[in-house]
């Protein structure tokens, strides 16, 4: 995929969207930028990042389920399960690094408290959201704004009924415009599913701790692929499909699931984001 810049050099837009792209600093300039929702494609702004509280440590979390993982997965971040239950391979130091494991205590009760909240207000919003018209992220959407976002998405809130992903070997942008408190928000009342070596690219300051992927099922994260963002699943399991060690796969977020369990498969990483 050409990266953004040379994406700017050479696309051909209404001159007012290349206007806008010019004072976003399309050049790579990390100045300037549009109100978040102001890029070419995005559906309007949509609203504040939402409050993870307590839960903003945790890069696993499991709710009336088990947590699994894996020889040589890692997660960077704290673990959390309740009620208390199985936290197969959970070993500080080891697959748990720069953070704890709760269990059922006080702190993880808070959290999923903290999480839940997160995702009733995350999954109620609706102002200005771009219907998807197509499943697979890293095709054309429906116009929003005027413009067709995908596979680029400027800042937003985007929305489908069914399943959405990103197909094996696909990938997306997201493009903030030089501004870093820039909010991309993905909601499906169904499953998130990524494919095998599918990346998702942050550009123009877009920060992964900004992007969440609420979901009312299941999340799977591909093997071998780049993941970039907090999912809040409901009612359904998360699961981060392994890779080698050449070539493993990362994600940079929290997965959070509320009534499922979480599984993190070999030569996994998941890294919370600061």
């Amino acid at each position: 995929m050409k990266n953004f810049d040379s994406f700017c050099k050479t696309a051909i837009w209404p001159a007012t969207l290349l206007l806008a792209t010019i004072l976003a600093g399309c050049g790579g300039s990390s100045g300037g930028g549009i109100a978040s929702g102001g890029y070419p494609g995005s559906p309007g702004s949509p609203g504040p990042v939402p409050n993870l509280g307590t839960s903003s440590t945790y890069g696993v979390f499991a709710s009336s389920a088990a947590v699994t993982l894996a020889t040589n997965s890692v997660v960077n971040g704290d673990v959390g399960l309740n009620p208390a239950g199985a936290c197969n391979n959970c070993v500080v130091g080891t697959t748990v690094k720069g953070g704890v494991i709760h269990n059922g205590d006080a702190a993880a009760i808070q959290a999923q408290t903290d999480f839940n909240n997160a995702y009733i207000d995350a999954s109620a919003r609706t102002t200005n959201a771009c219907v998807l018209a197509s499943a697979e992220l890293s095709a054309a959407q429906g116009a929003c704004n005027g413009v067709t976002p995908g596979p680029i998405y400027g800042p937003g809130l985007y929305r489908m009924a069914t399943a959405i992903g990103i197909g094996s070997g696909l990938n997306i942008t997201l493009n903030a415009n030089g501004d870093a408190n820039a909010v991309f928000i993905f909601q499906t009342d169904a499953a998130l599913t990524t494919g095998t070596n599918s990346v998702i690219h942050l550009a123009g300051n877009a920060q992964a701790k900004n992007v969440f992927w609420v979901t009312g099922s299941a999340a799977t994260i591909g093997v071998s692929s780049t993941f970039k963002g907090t999912v809040l699943a409901n009612g359904a399991a998360v699961h981060v499909l392994g890779g080698t060690a050449l070539a493993q796969t990362m994600v940079e977020g929290r997965l959070l699931s509320h009534s499922a369990g979480a599984t993190v498969d070999a030569y996994a990483t998941i890294t919370v984001p600061l």
